[in-house]
This record gives C-alpha cells, sequence and structure tokens, in this order.
C-alpha cells in the first residue's frame, strides 16, 4: 500500500532530527495502544526535501515507544540510530549524514524505552539513492599550476591526489631541501620530499609541517583550505568503521598491485580519494612508515602550542583516526573547499 504523501513538514517531521542530535528522551501521553512486538513497520517510502536531506517514513507500530534504523552503507558497513520515547513513523537524514550511493534501510520498532526496547523484527527494505548534482569542479589548480582531481564526499569537494605544491598562493616559495638539523629546528614553513626522495612527489605528494599548514599566505589553491577537526569527523560519521577503507588506493606492494603494505586492510576506494601511503618525517627529520600509513594535518584549536590535530589511515586497518602530533612533524595535506 502506498502512504499518501504529506504536504508539509511540521513539528513531527522534525522532532526525530532534535531527538537523534540531542539525545532527547520524550513521553507520549497516547501511549495508550499495546505495542505488538511481532509486528514490524511497514510500508517504507522516502521523500528528498530539497536542499536539506531525506525524509524516511513508515506506518508506525501503535503504542510503540520509539524506533531502530539500520541501513547499509555505500561505502561499507551500517548506519545505526536509535530513537526513543514516543510513537515514530518517520526520521529525518540531512544531506551532511549520507555519502552519495544506495542505502539499504530498514526500521524496528521498540515496543518499550527501557533496554532491551522489546523491538519488533525489522522491516521489509526500502532502497534510498543519495545522489543529486555534484557541485564540485573536476579539478583544481594549486600555486604552481599543477591540476589535482577532485571527489565530492559529504557534501564537500576535497582534493583526491596529495598536494605538492612548493608555493604559496602569492607566489612566495617554501623552505625545502633542509637537513635533519633544519627541519627539527622548525623555524620556517617546509616541505619535504617522502622519504626524501623526490621521484614519490607524483603519486605521495610532498609532506609539510605544521607552520606551513598554517601559514596565512596559504599552500591549498584560493578558495580551498587544509581541513579542520570538524571536517575529518564528518567523513567518519558519513563514512562509518570503514572510513579508512573507503578512502584508500587499492592493491599493496606484496603482489605489486599497489604501494600499501601488505595486507592494505579493508581498502575499497569507495570515495574516490585513492589515498597512498606516505608516512612522515619526525622531530629529529627522518621519515617514517613511508608504505604502512598516511599521515595528514588537520588544523585545531591548538596550534599555538607544540602540537596540532592530525587524522590517520593505517594498512592494518579500516579507521580513520585523529590525534595530536607535535607541530614540527612533516605530514600530507588534502585541501578541501566547502559546499554552501
Amino acid at each position: 500500500m502506498q502512504r499518501p504523501k504529506q504536504q508539509g513538514y511540521g513539528l513531527k517531521a522534525w522532532l526525530p532530527v532534535f531527538v537523534c542530535l540531542f539525545g532527547i528522551h520524550l513521553t507520549d501521553p497516547a501511549f495508550s495502544q499495546v505495542c505488538d512486538p511481532f509486528s514490524p513497520p511497514a510500508n517504507l517510502d522516502h521523500t528528498e526535501v530539497a536542499g536539506t536531506g531525506y525524509l524516511l517514513r513508515w506506518d508506525p507500530v501503535p503504542g510503540s515507544q520509539g524506533i531502530v534504523l539500520r541501513a547499509e552503507r555505500p561505502t561499507g558497513g551500517t548506519m545505526q540510530k536509535r530513537v526513543l520515547g514516543m510513537e515514530l513513523d518517520q526520521i529525518f537524514l540531512p544531506y551532511t549524514s549520507v555519502f552519495a550511493g544506495p542505502y539499504a534501510w530498514r526500521v524496528a520498532a521498540a515496543c518499550s524505552s527501557s533496554f532491551p526496547y522489546n523491538p519488533t523484527p525489522f522491516s521489509q527494505t526500502d532502497t534510498l539513492l543519495v545522489g543529486g548534482p555534484n557541485p564540485c569542479p573536476d579539478s583544481v589548480w594549486d600555486a604552481e599550476g599543477r591540476a589535482y582531481p577532485v571527489a565530492w564526499i559529504a557534501r564537500q569537494c576535497w582534493m583526491a591526489s596529495n598536494l605538492q605544491t612548493m608555493h604559496f598562493q602569492n607566489g612566495d616559495a617554501l623552505a625545502g631541501g633542509l637537513a635533519h638539523a633544519e627541519w627539527a629546528a622548525d623555524s620556517v614553513s617546509a616541505y619535504a620530499e617522502v622519504g626524501g626522495d623526490s621521484t614519490n612527489r607524483p603519486i605521495r605528494g610532498l609532506l609539510y609541517n605544521a607552520k606551513a599548514a598554517t601559514d596565512p599566505r596559504g599552500i591549498c589553491p584560493v578558495g580551498w583550505q587544509v581541513p579542520d577537526q570538524a571536517d575529518v569527523k564528518r567523513l567518519n560519521g558519513v563514512l562509518g568503521p570503514n572510513a579508512g577503507g573507503a578512502l584508500k588506493a587499492l592493491g599493496d606492494n606484496s603482489s605489486g598491485s599497489g604501494l600499501w603494505d601488505y595486507p592494505n586492510t579493508g581498502a575499497t576506494d569507495a570515495t574516490g580519494m585513492h589515498v597512498q601511503p606516505a608516512g612522515y618525517r619526525n622531530l629529529a627529520g627522518h621519515y617514517s612508515n613511508i608504505n604502512e600509513a598516511a599521515f595528514f594535518w588537520a588544523l585545531s584549536p591548538l596550534v599555538d602550542v607544540p602540537t596540532m590535530r592530525m587524522y590517520l589511515l593505517q594498512a592494518s586497518n579500516t579507521q580513520l583516526t585523529q590525534t595530536v602530533f607535535n607541530v614540527a612533524y612533516g605530514f600530507s595535506v588534502r585541501c578541501l573547499k566547502r559546499v554552501p
């Protein structure tokens, strides 16, 4: 049975958003009907709310006190949301919470708002195809006129290869070719070749210290920037537990099919970001983890002290991890452009 389309999106449509975002547990005096734990929600459908996201709807289980939404991500893994406190027949997913591609979603009702929630079976599956026009350019150019491919992820435009520029937006040169002691002094905005070998540059890009990543002259193209903590958190939220796998390039160096150390766990490159390992340059100026990991700067409130945020992908797992490192380290950079 096709459910009638609603003409507007009032408080009831948006209430699940506030519940999900703020963890509010609501009570509804209308819980007068006994919930049937053997009767799943039915007649799933969905509607795109132009400019904001997607409204998922279903016929509710009368007397239920919440729902569990489960969706298979196009990048792998499962997205799950639990909302408790009232009988629900819809939930809203903002554009910023989903990645382009098909989401196979289903829902179960909770007959109790207390653990273990006395859930119904899950409904039949509906497929939400997330798409829409891609606002990103096919390529973006650095200060030296070098082109980089662009990937559209989490409603943002990301460079799909590592930054290689040796100049700021205004044409000023970054310091390069620094010996170990010069690098360790951390006195200038600088770059380094991955492993000290310039033949790595076309595929692995360059490594930059935090002074370069935060220099107001800008190492990213005009209108683009080094990502911050919130941008990386957004990637993790959209891509899920296999975020690292969805970002990593395919193949491994044991089979000759790629650069990553074996086994390059869970790599799918589903995002088209083609992340290759490049390792880092440490405080003493030495290079490490060249084939085992990819380290990237992420701007944070810590830039005025000797540490700054970075994010990490490894050959041995599928995670996208944020942590803190000393600003004198050399990491890769992926620039992004935020889409309104």
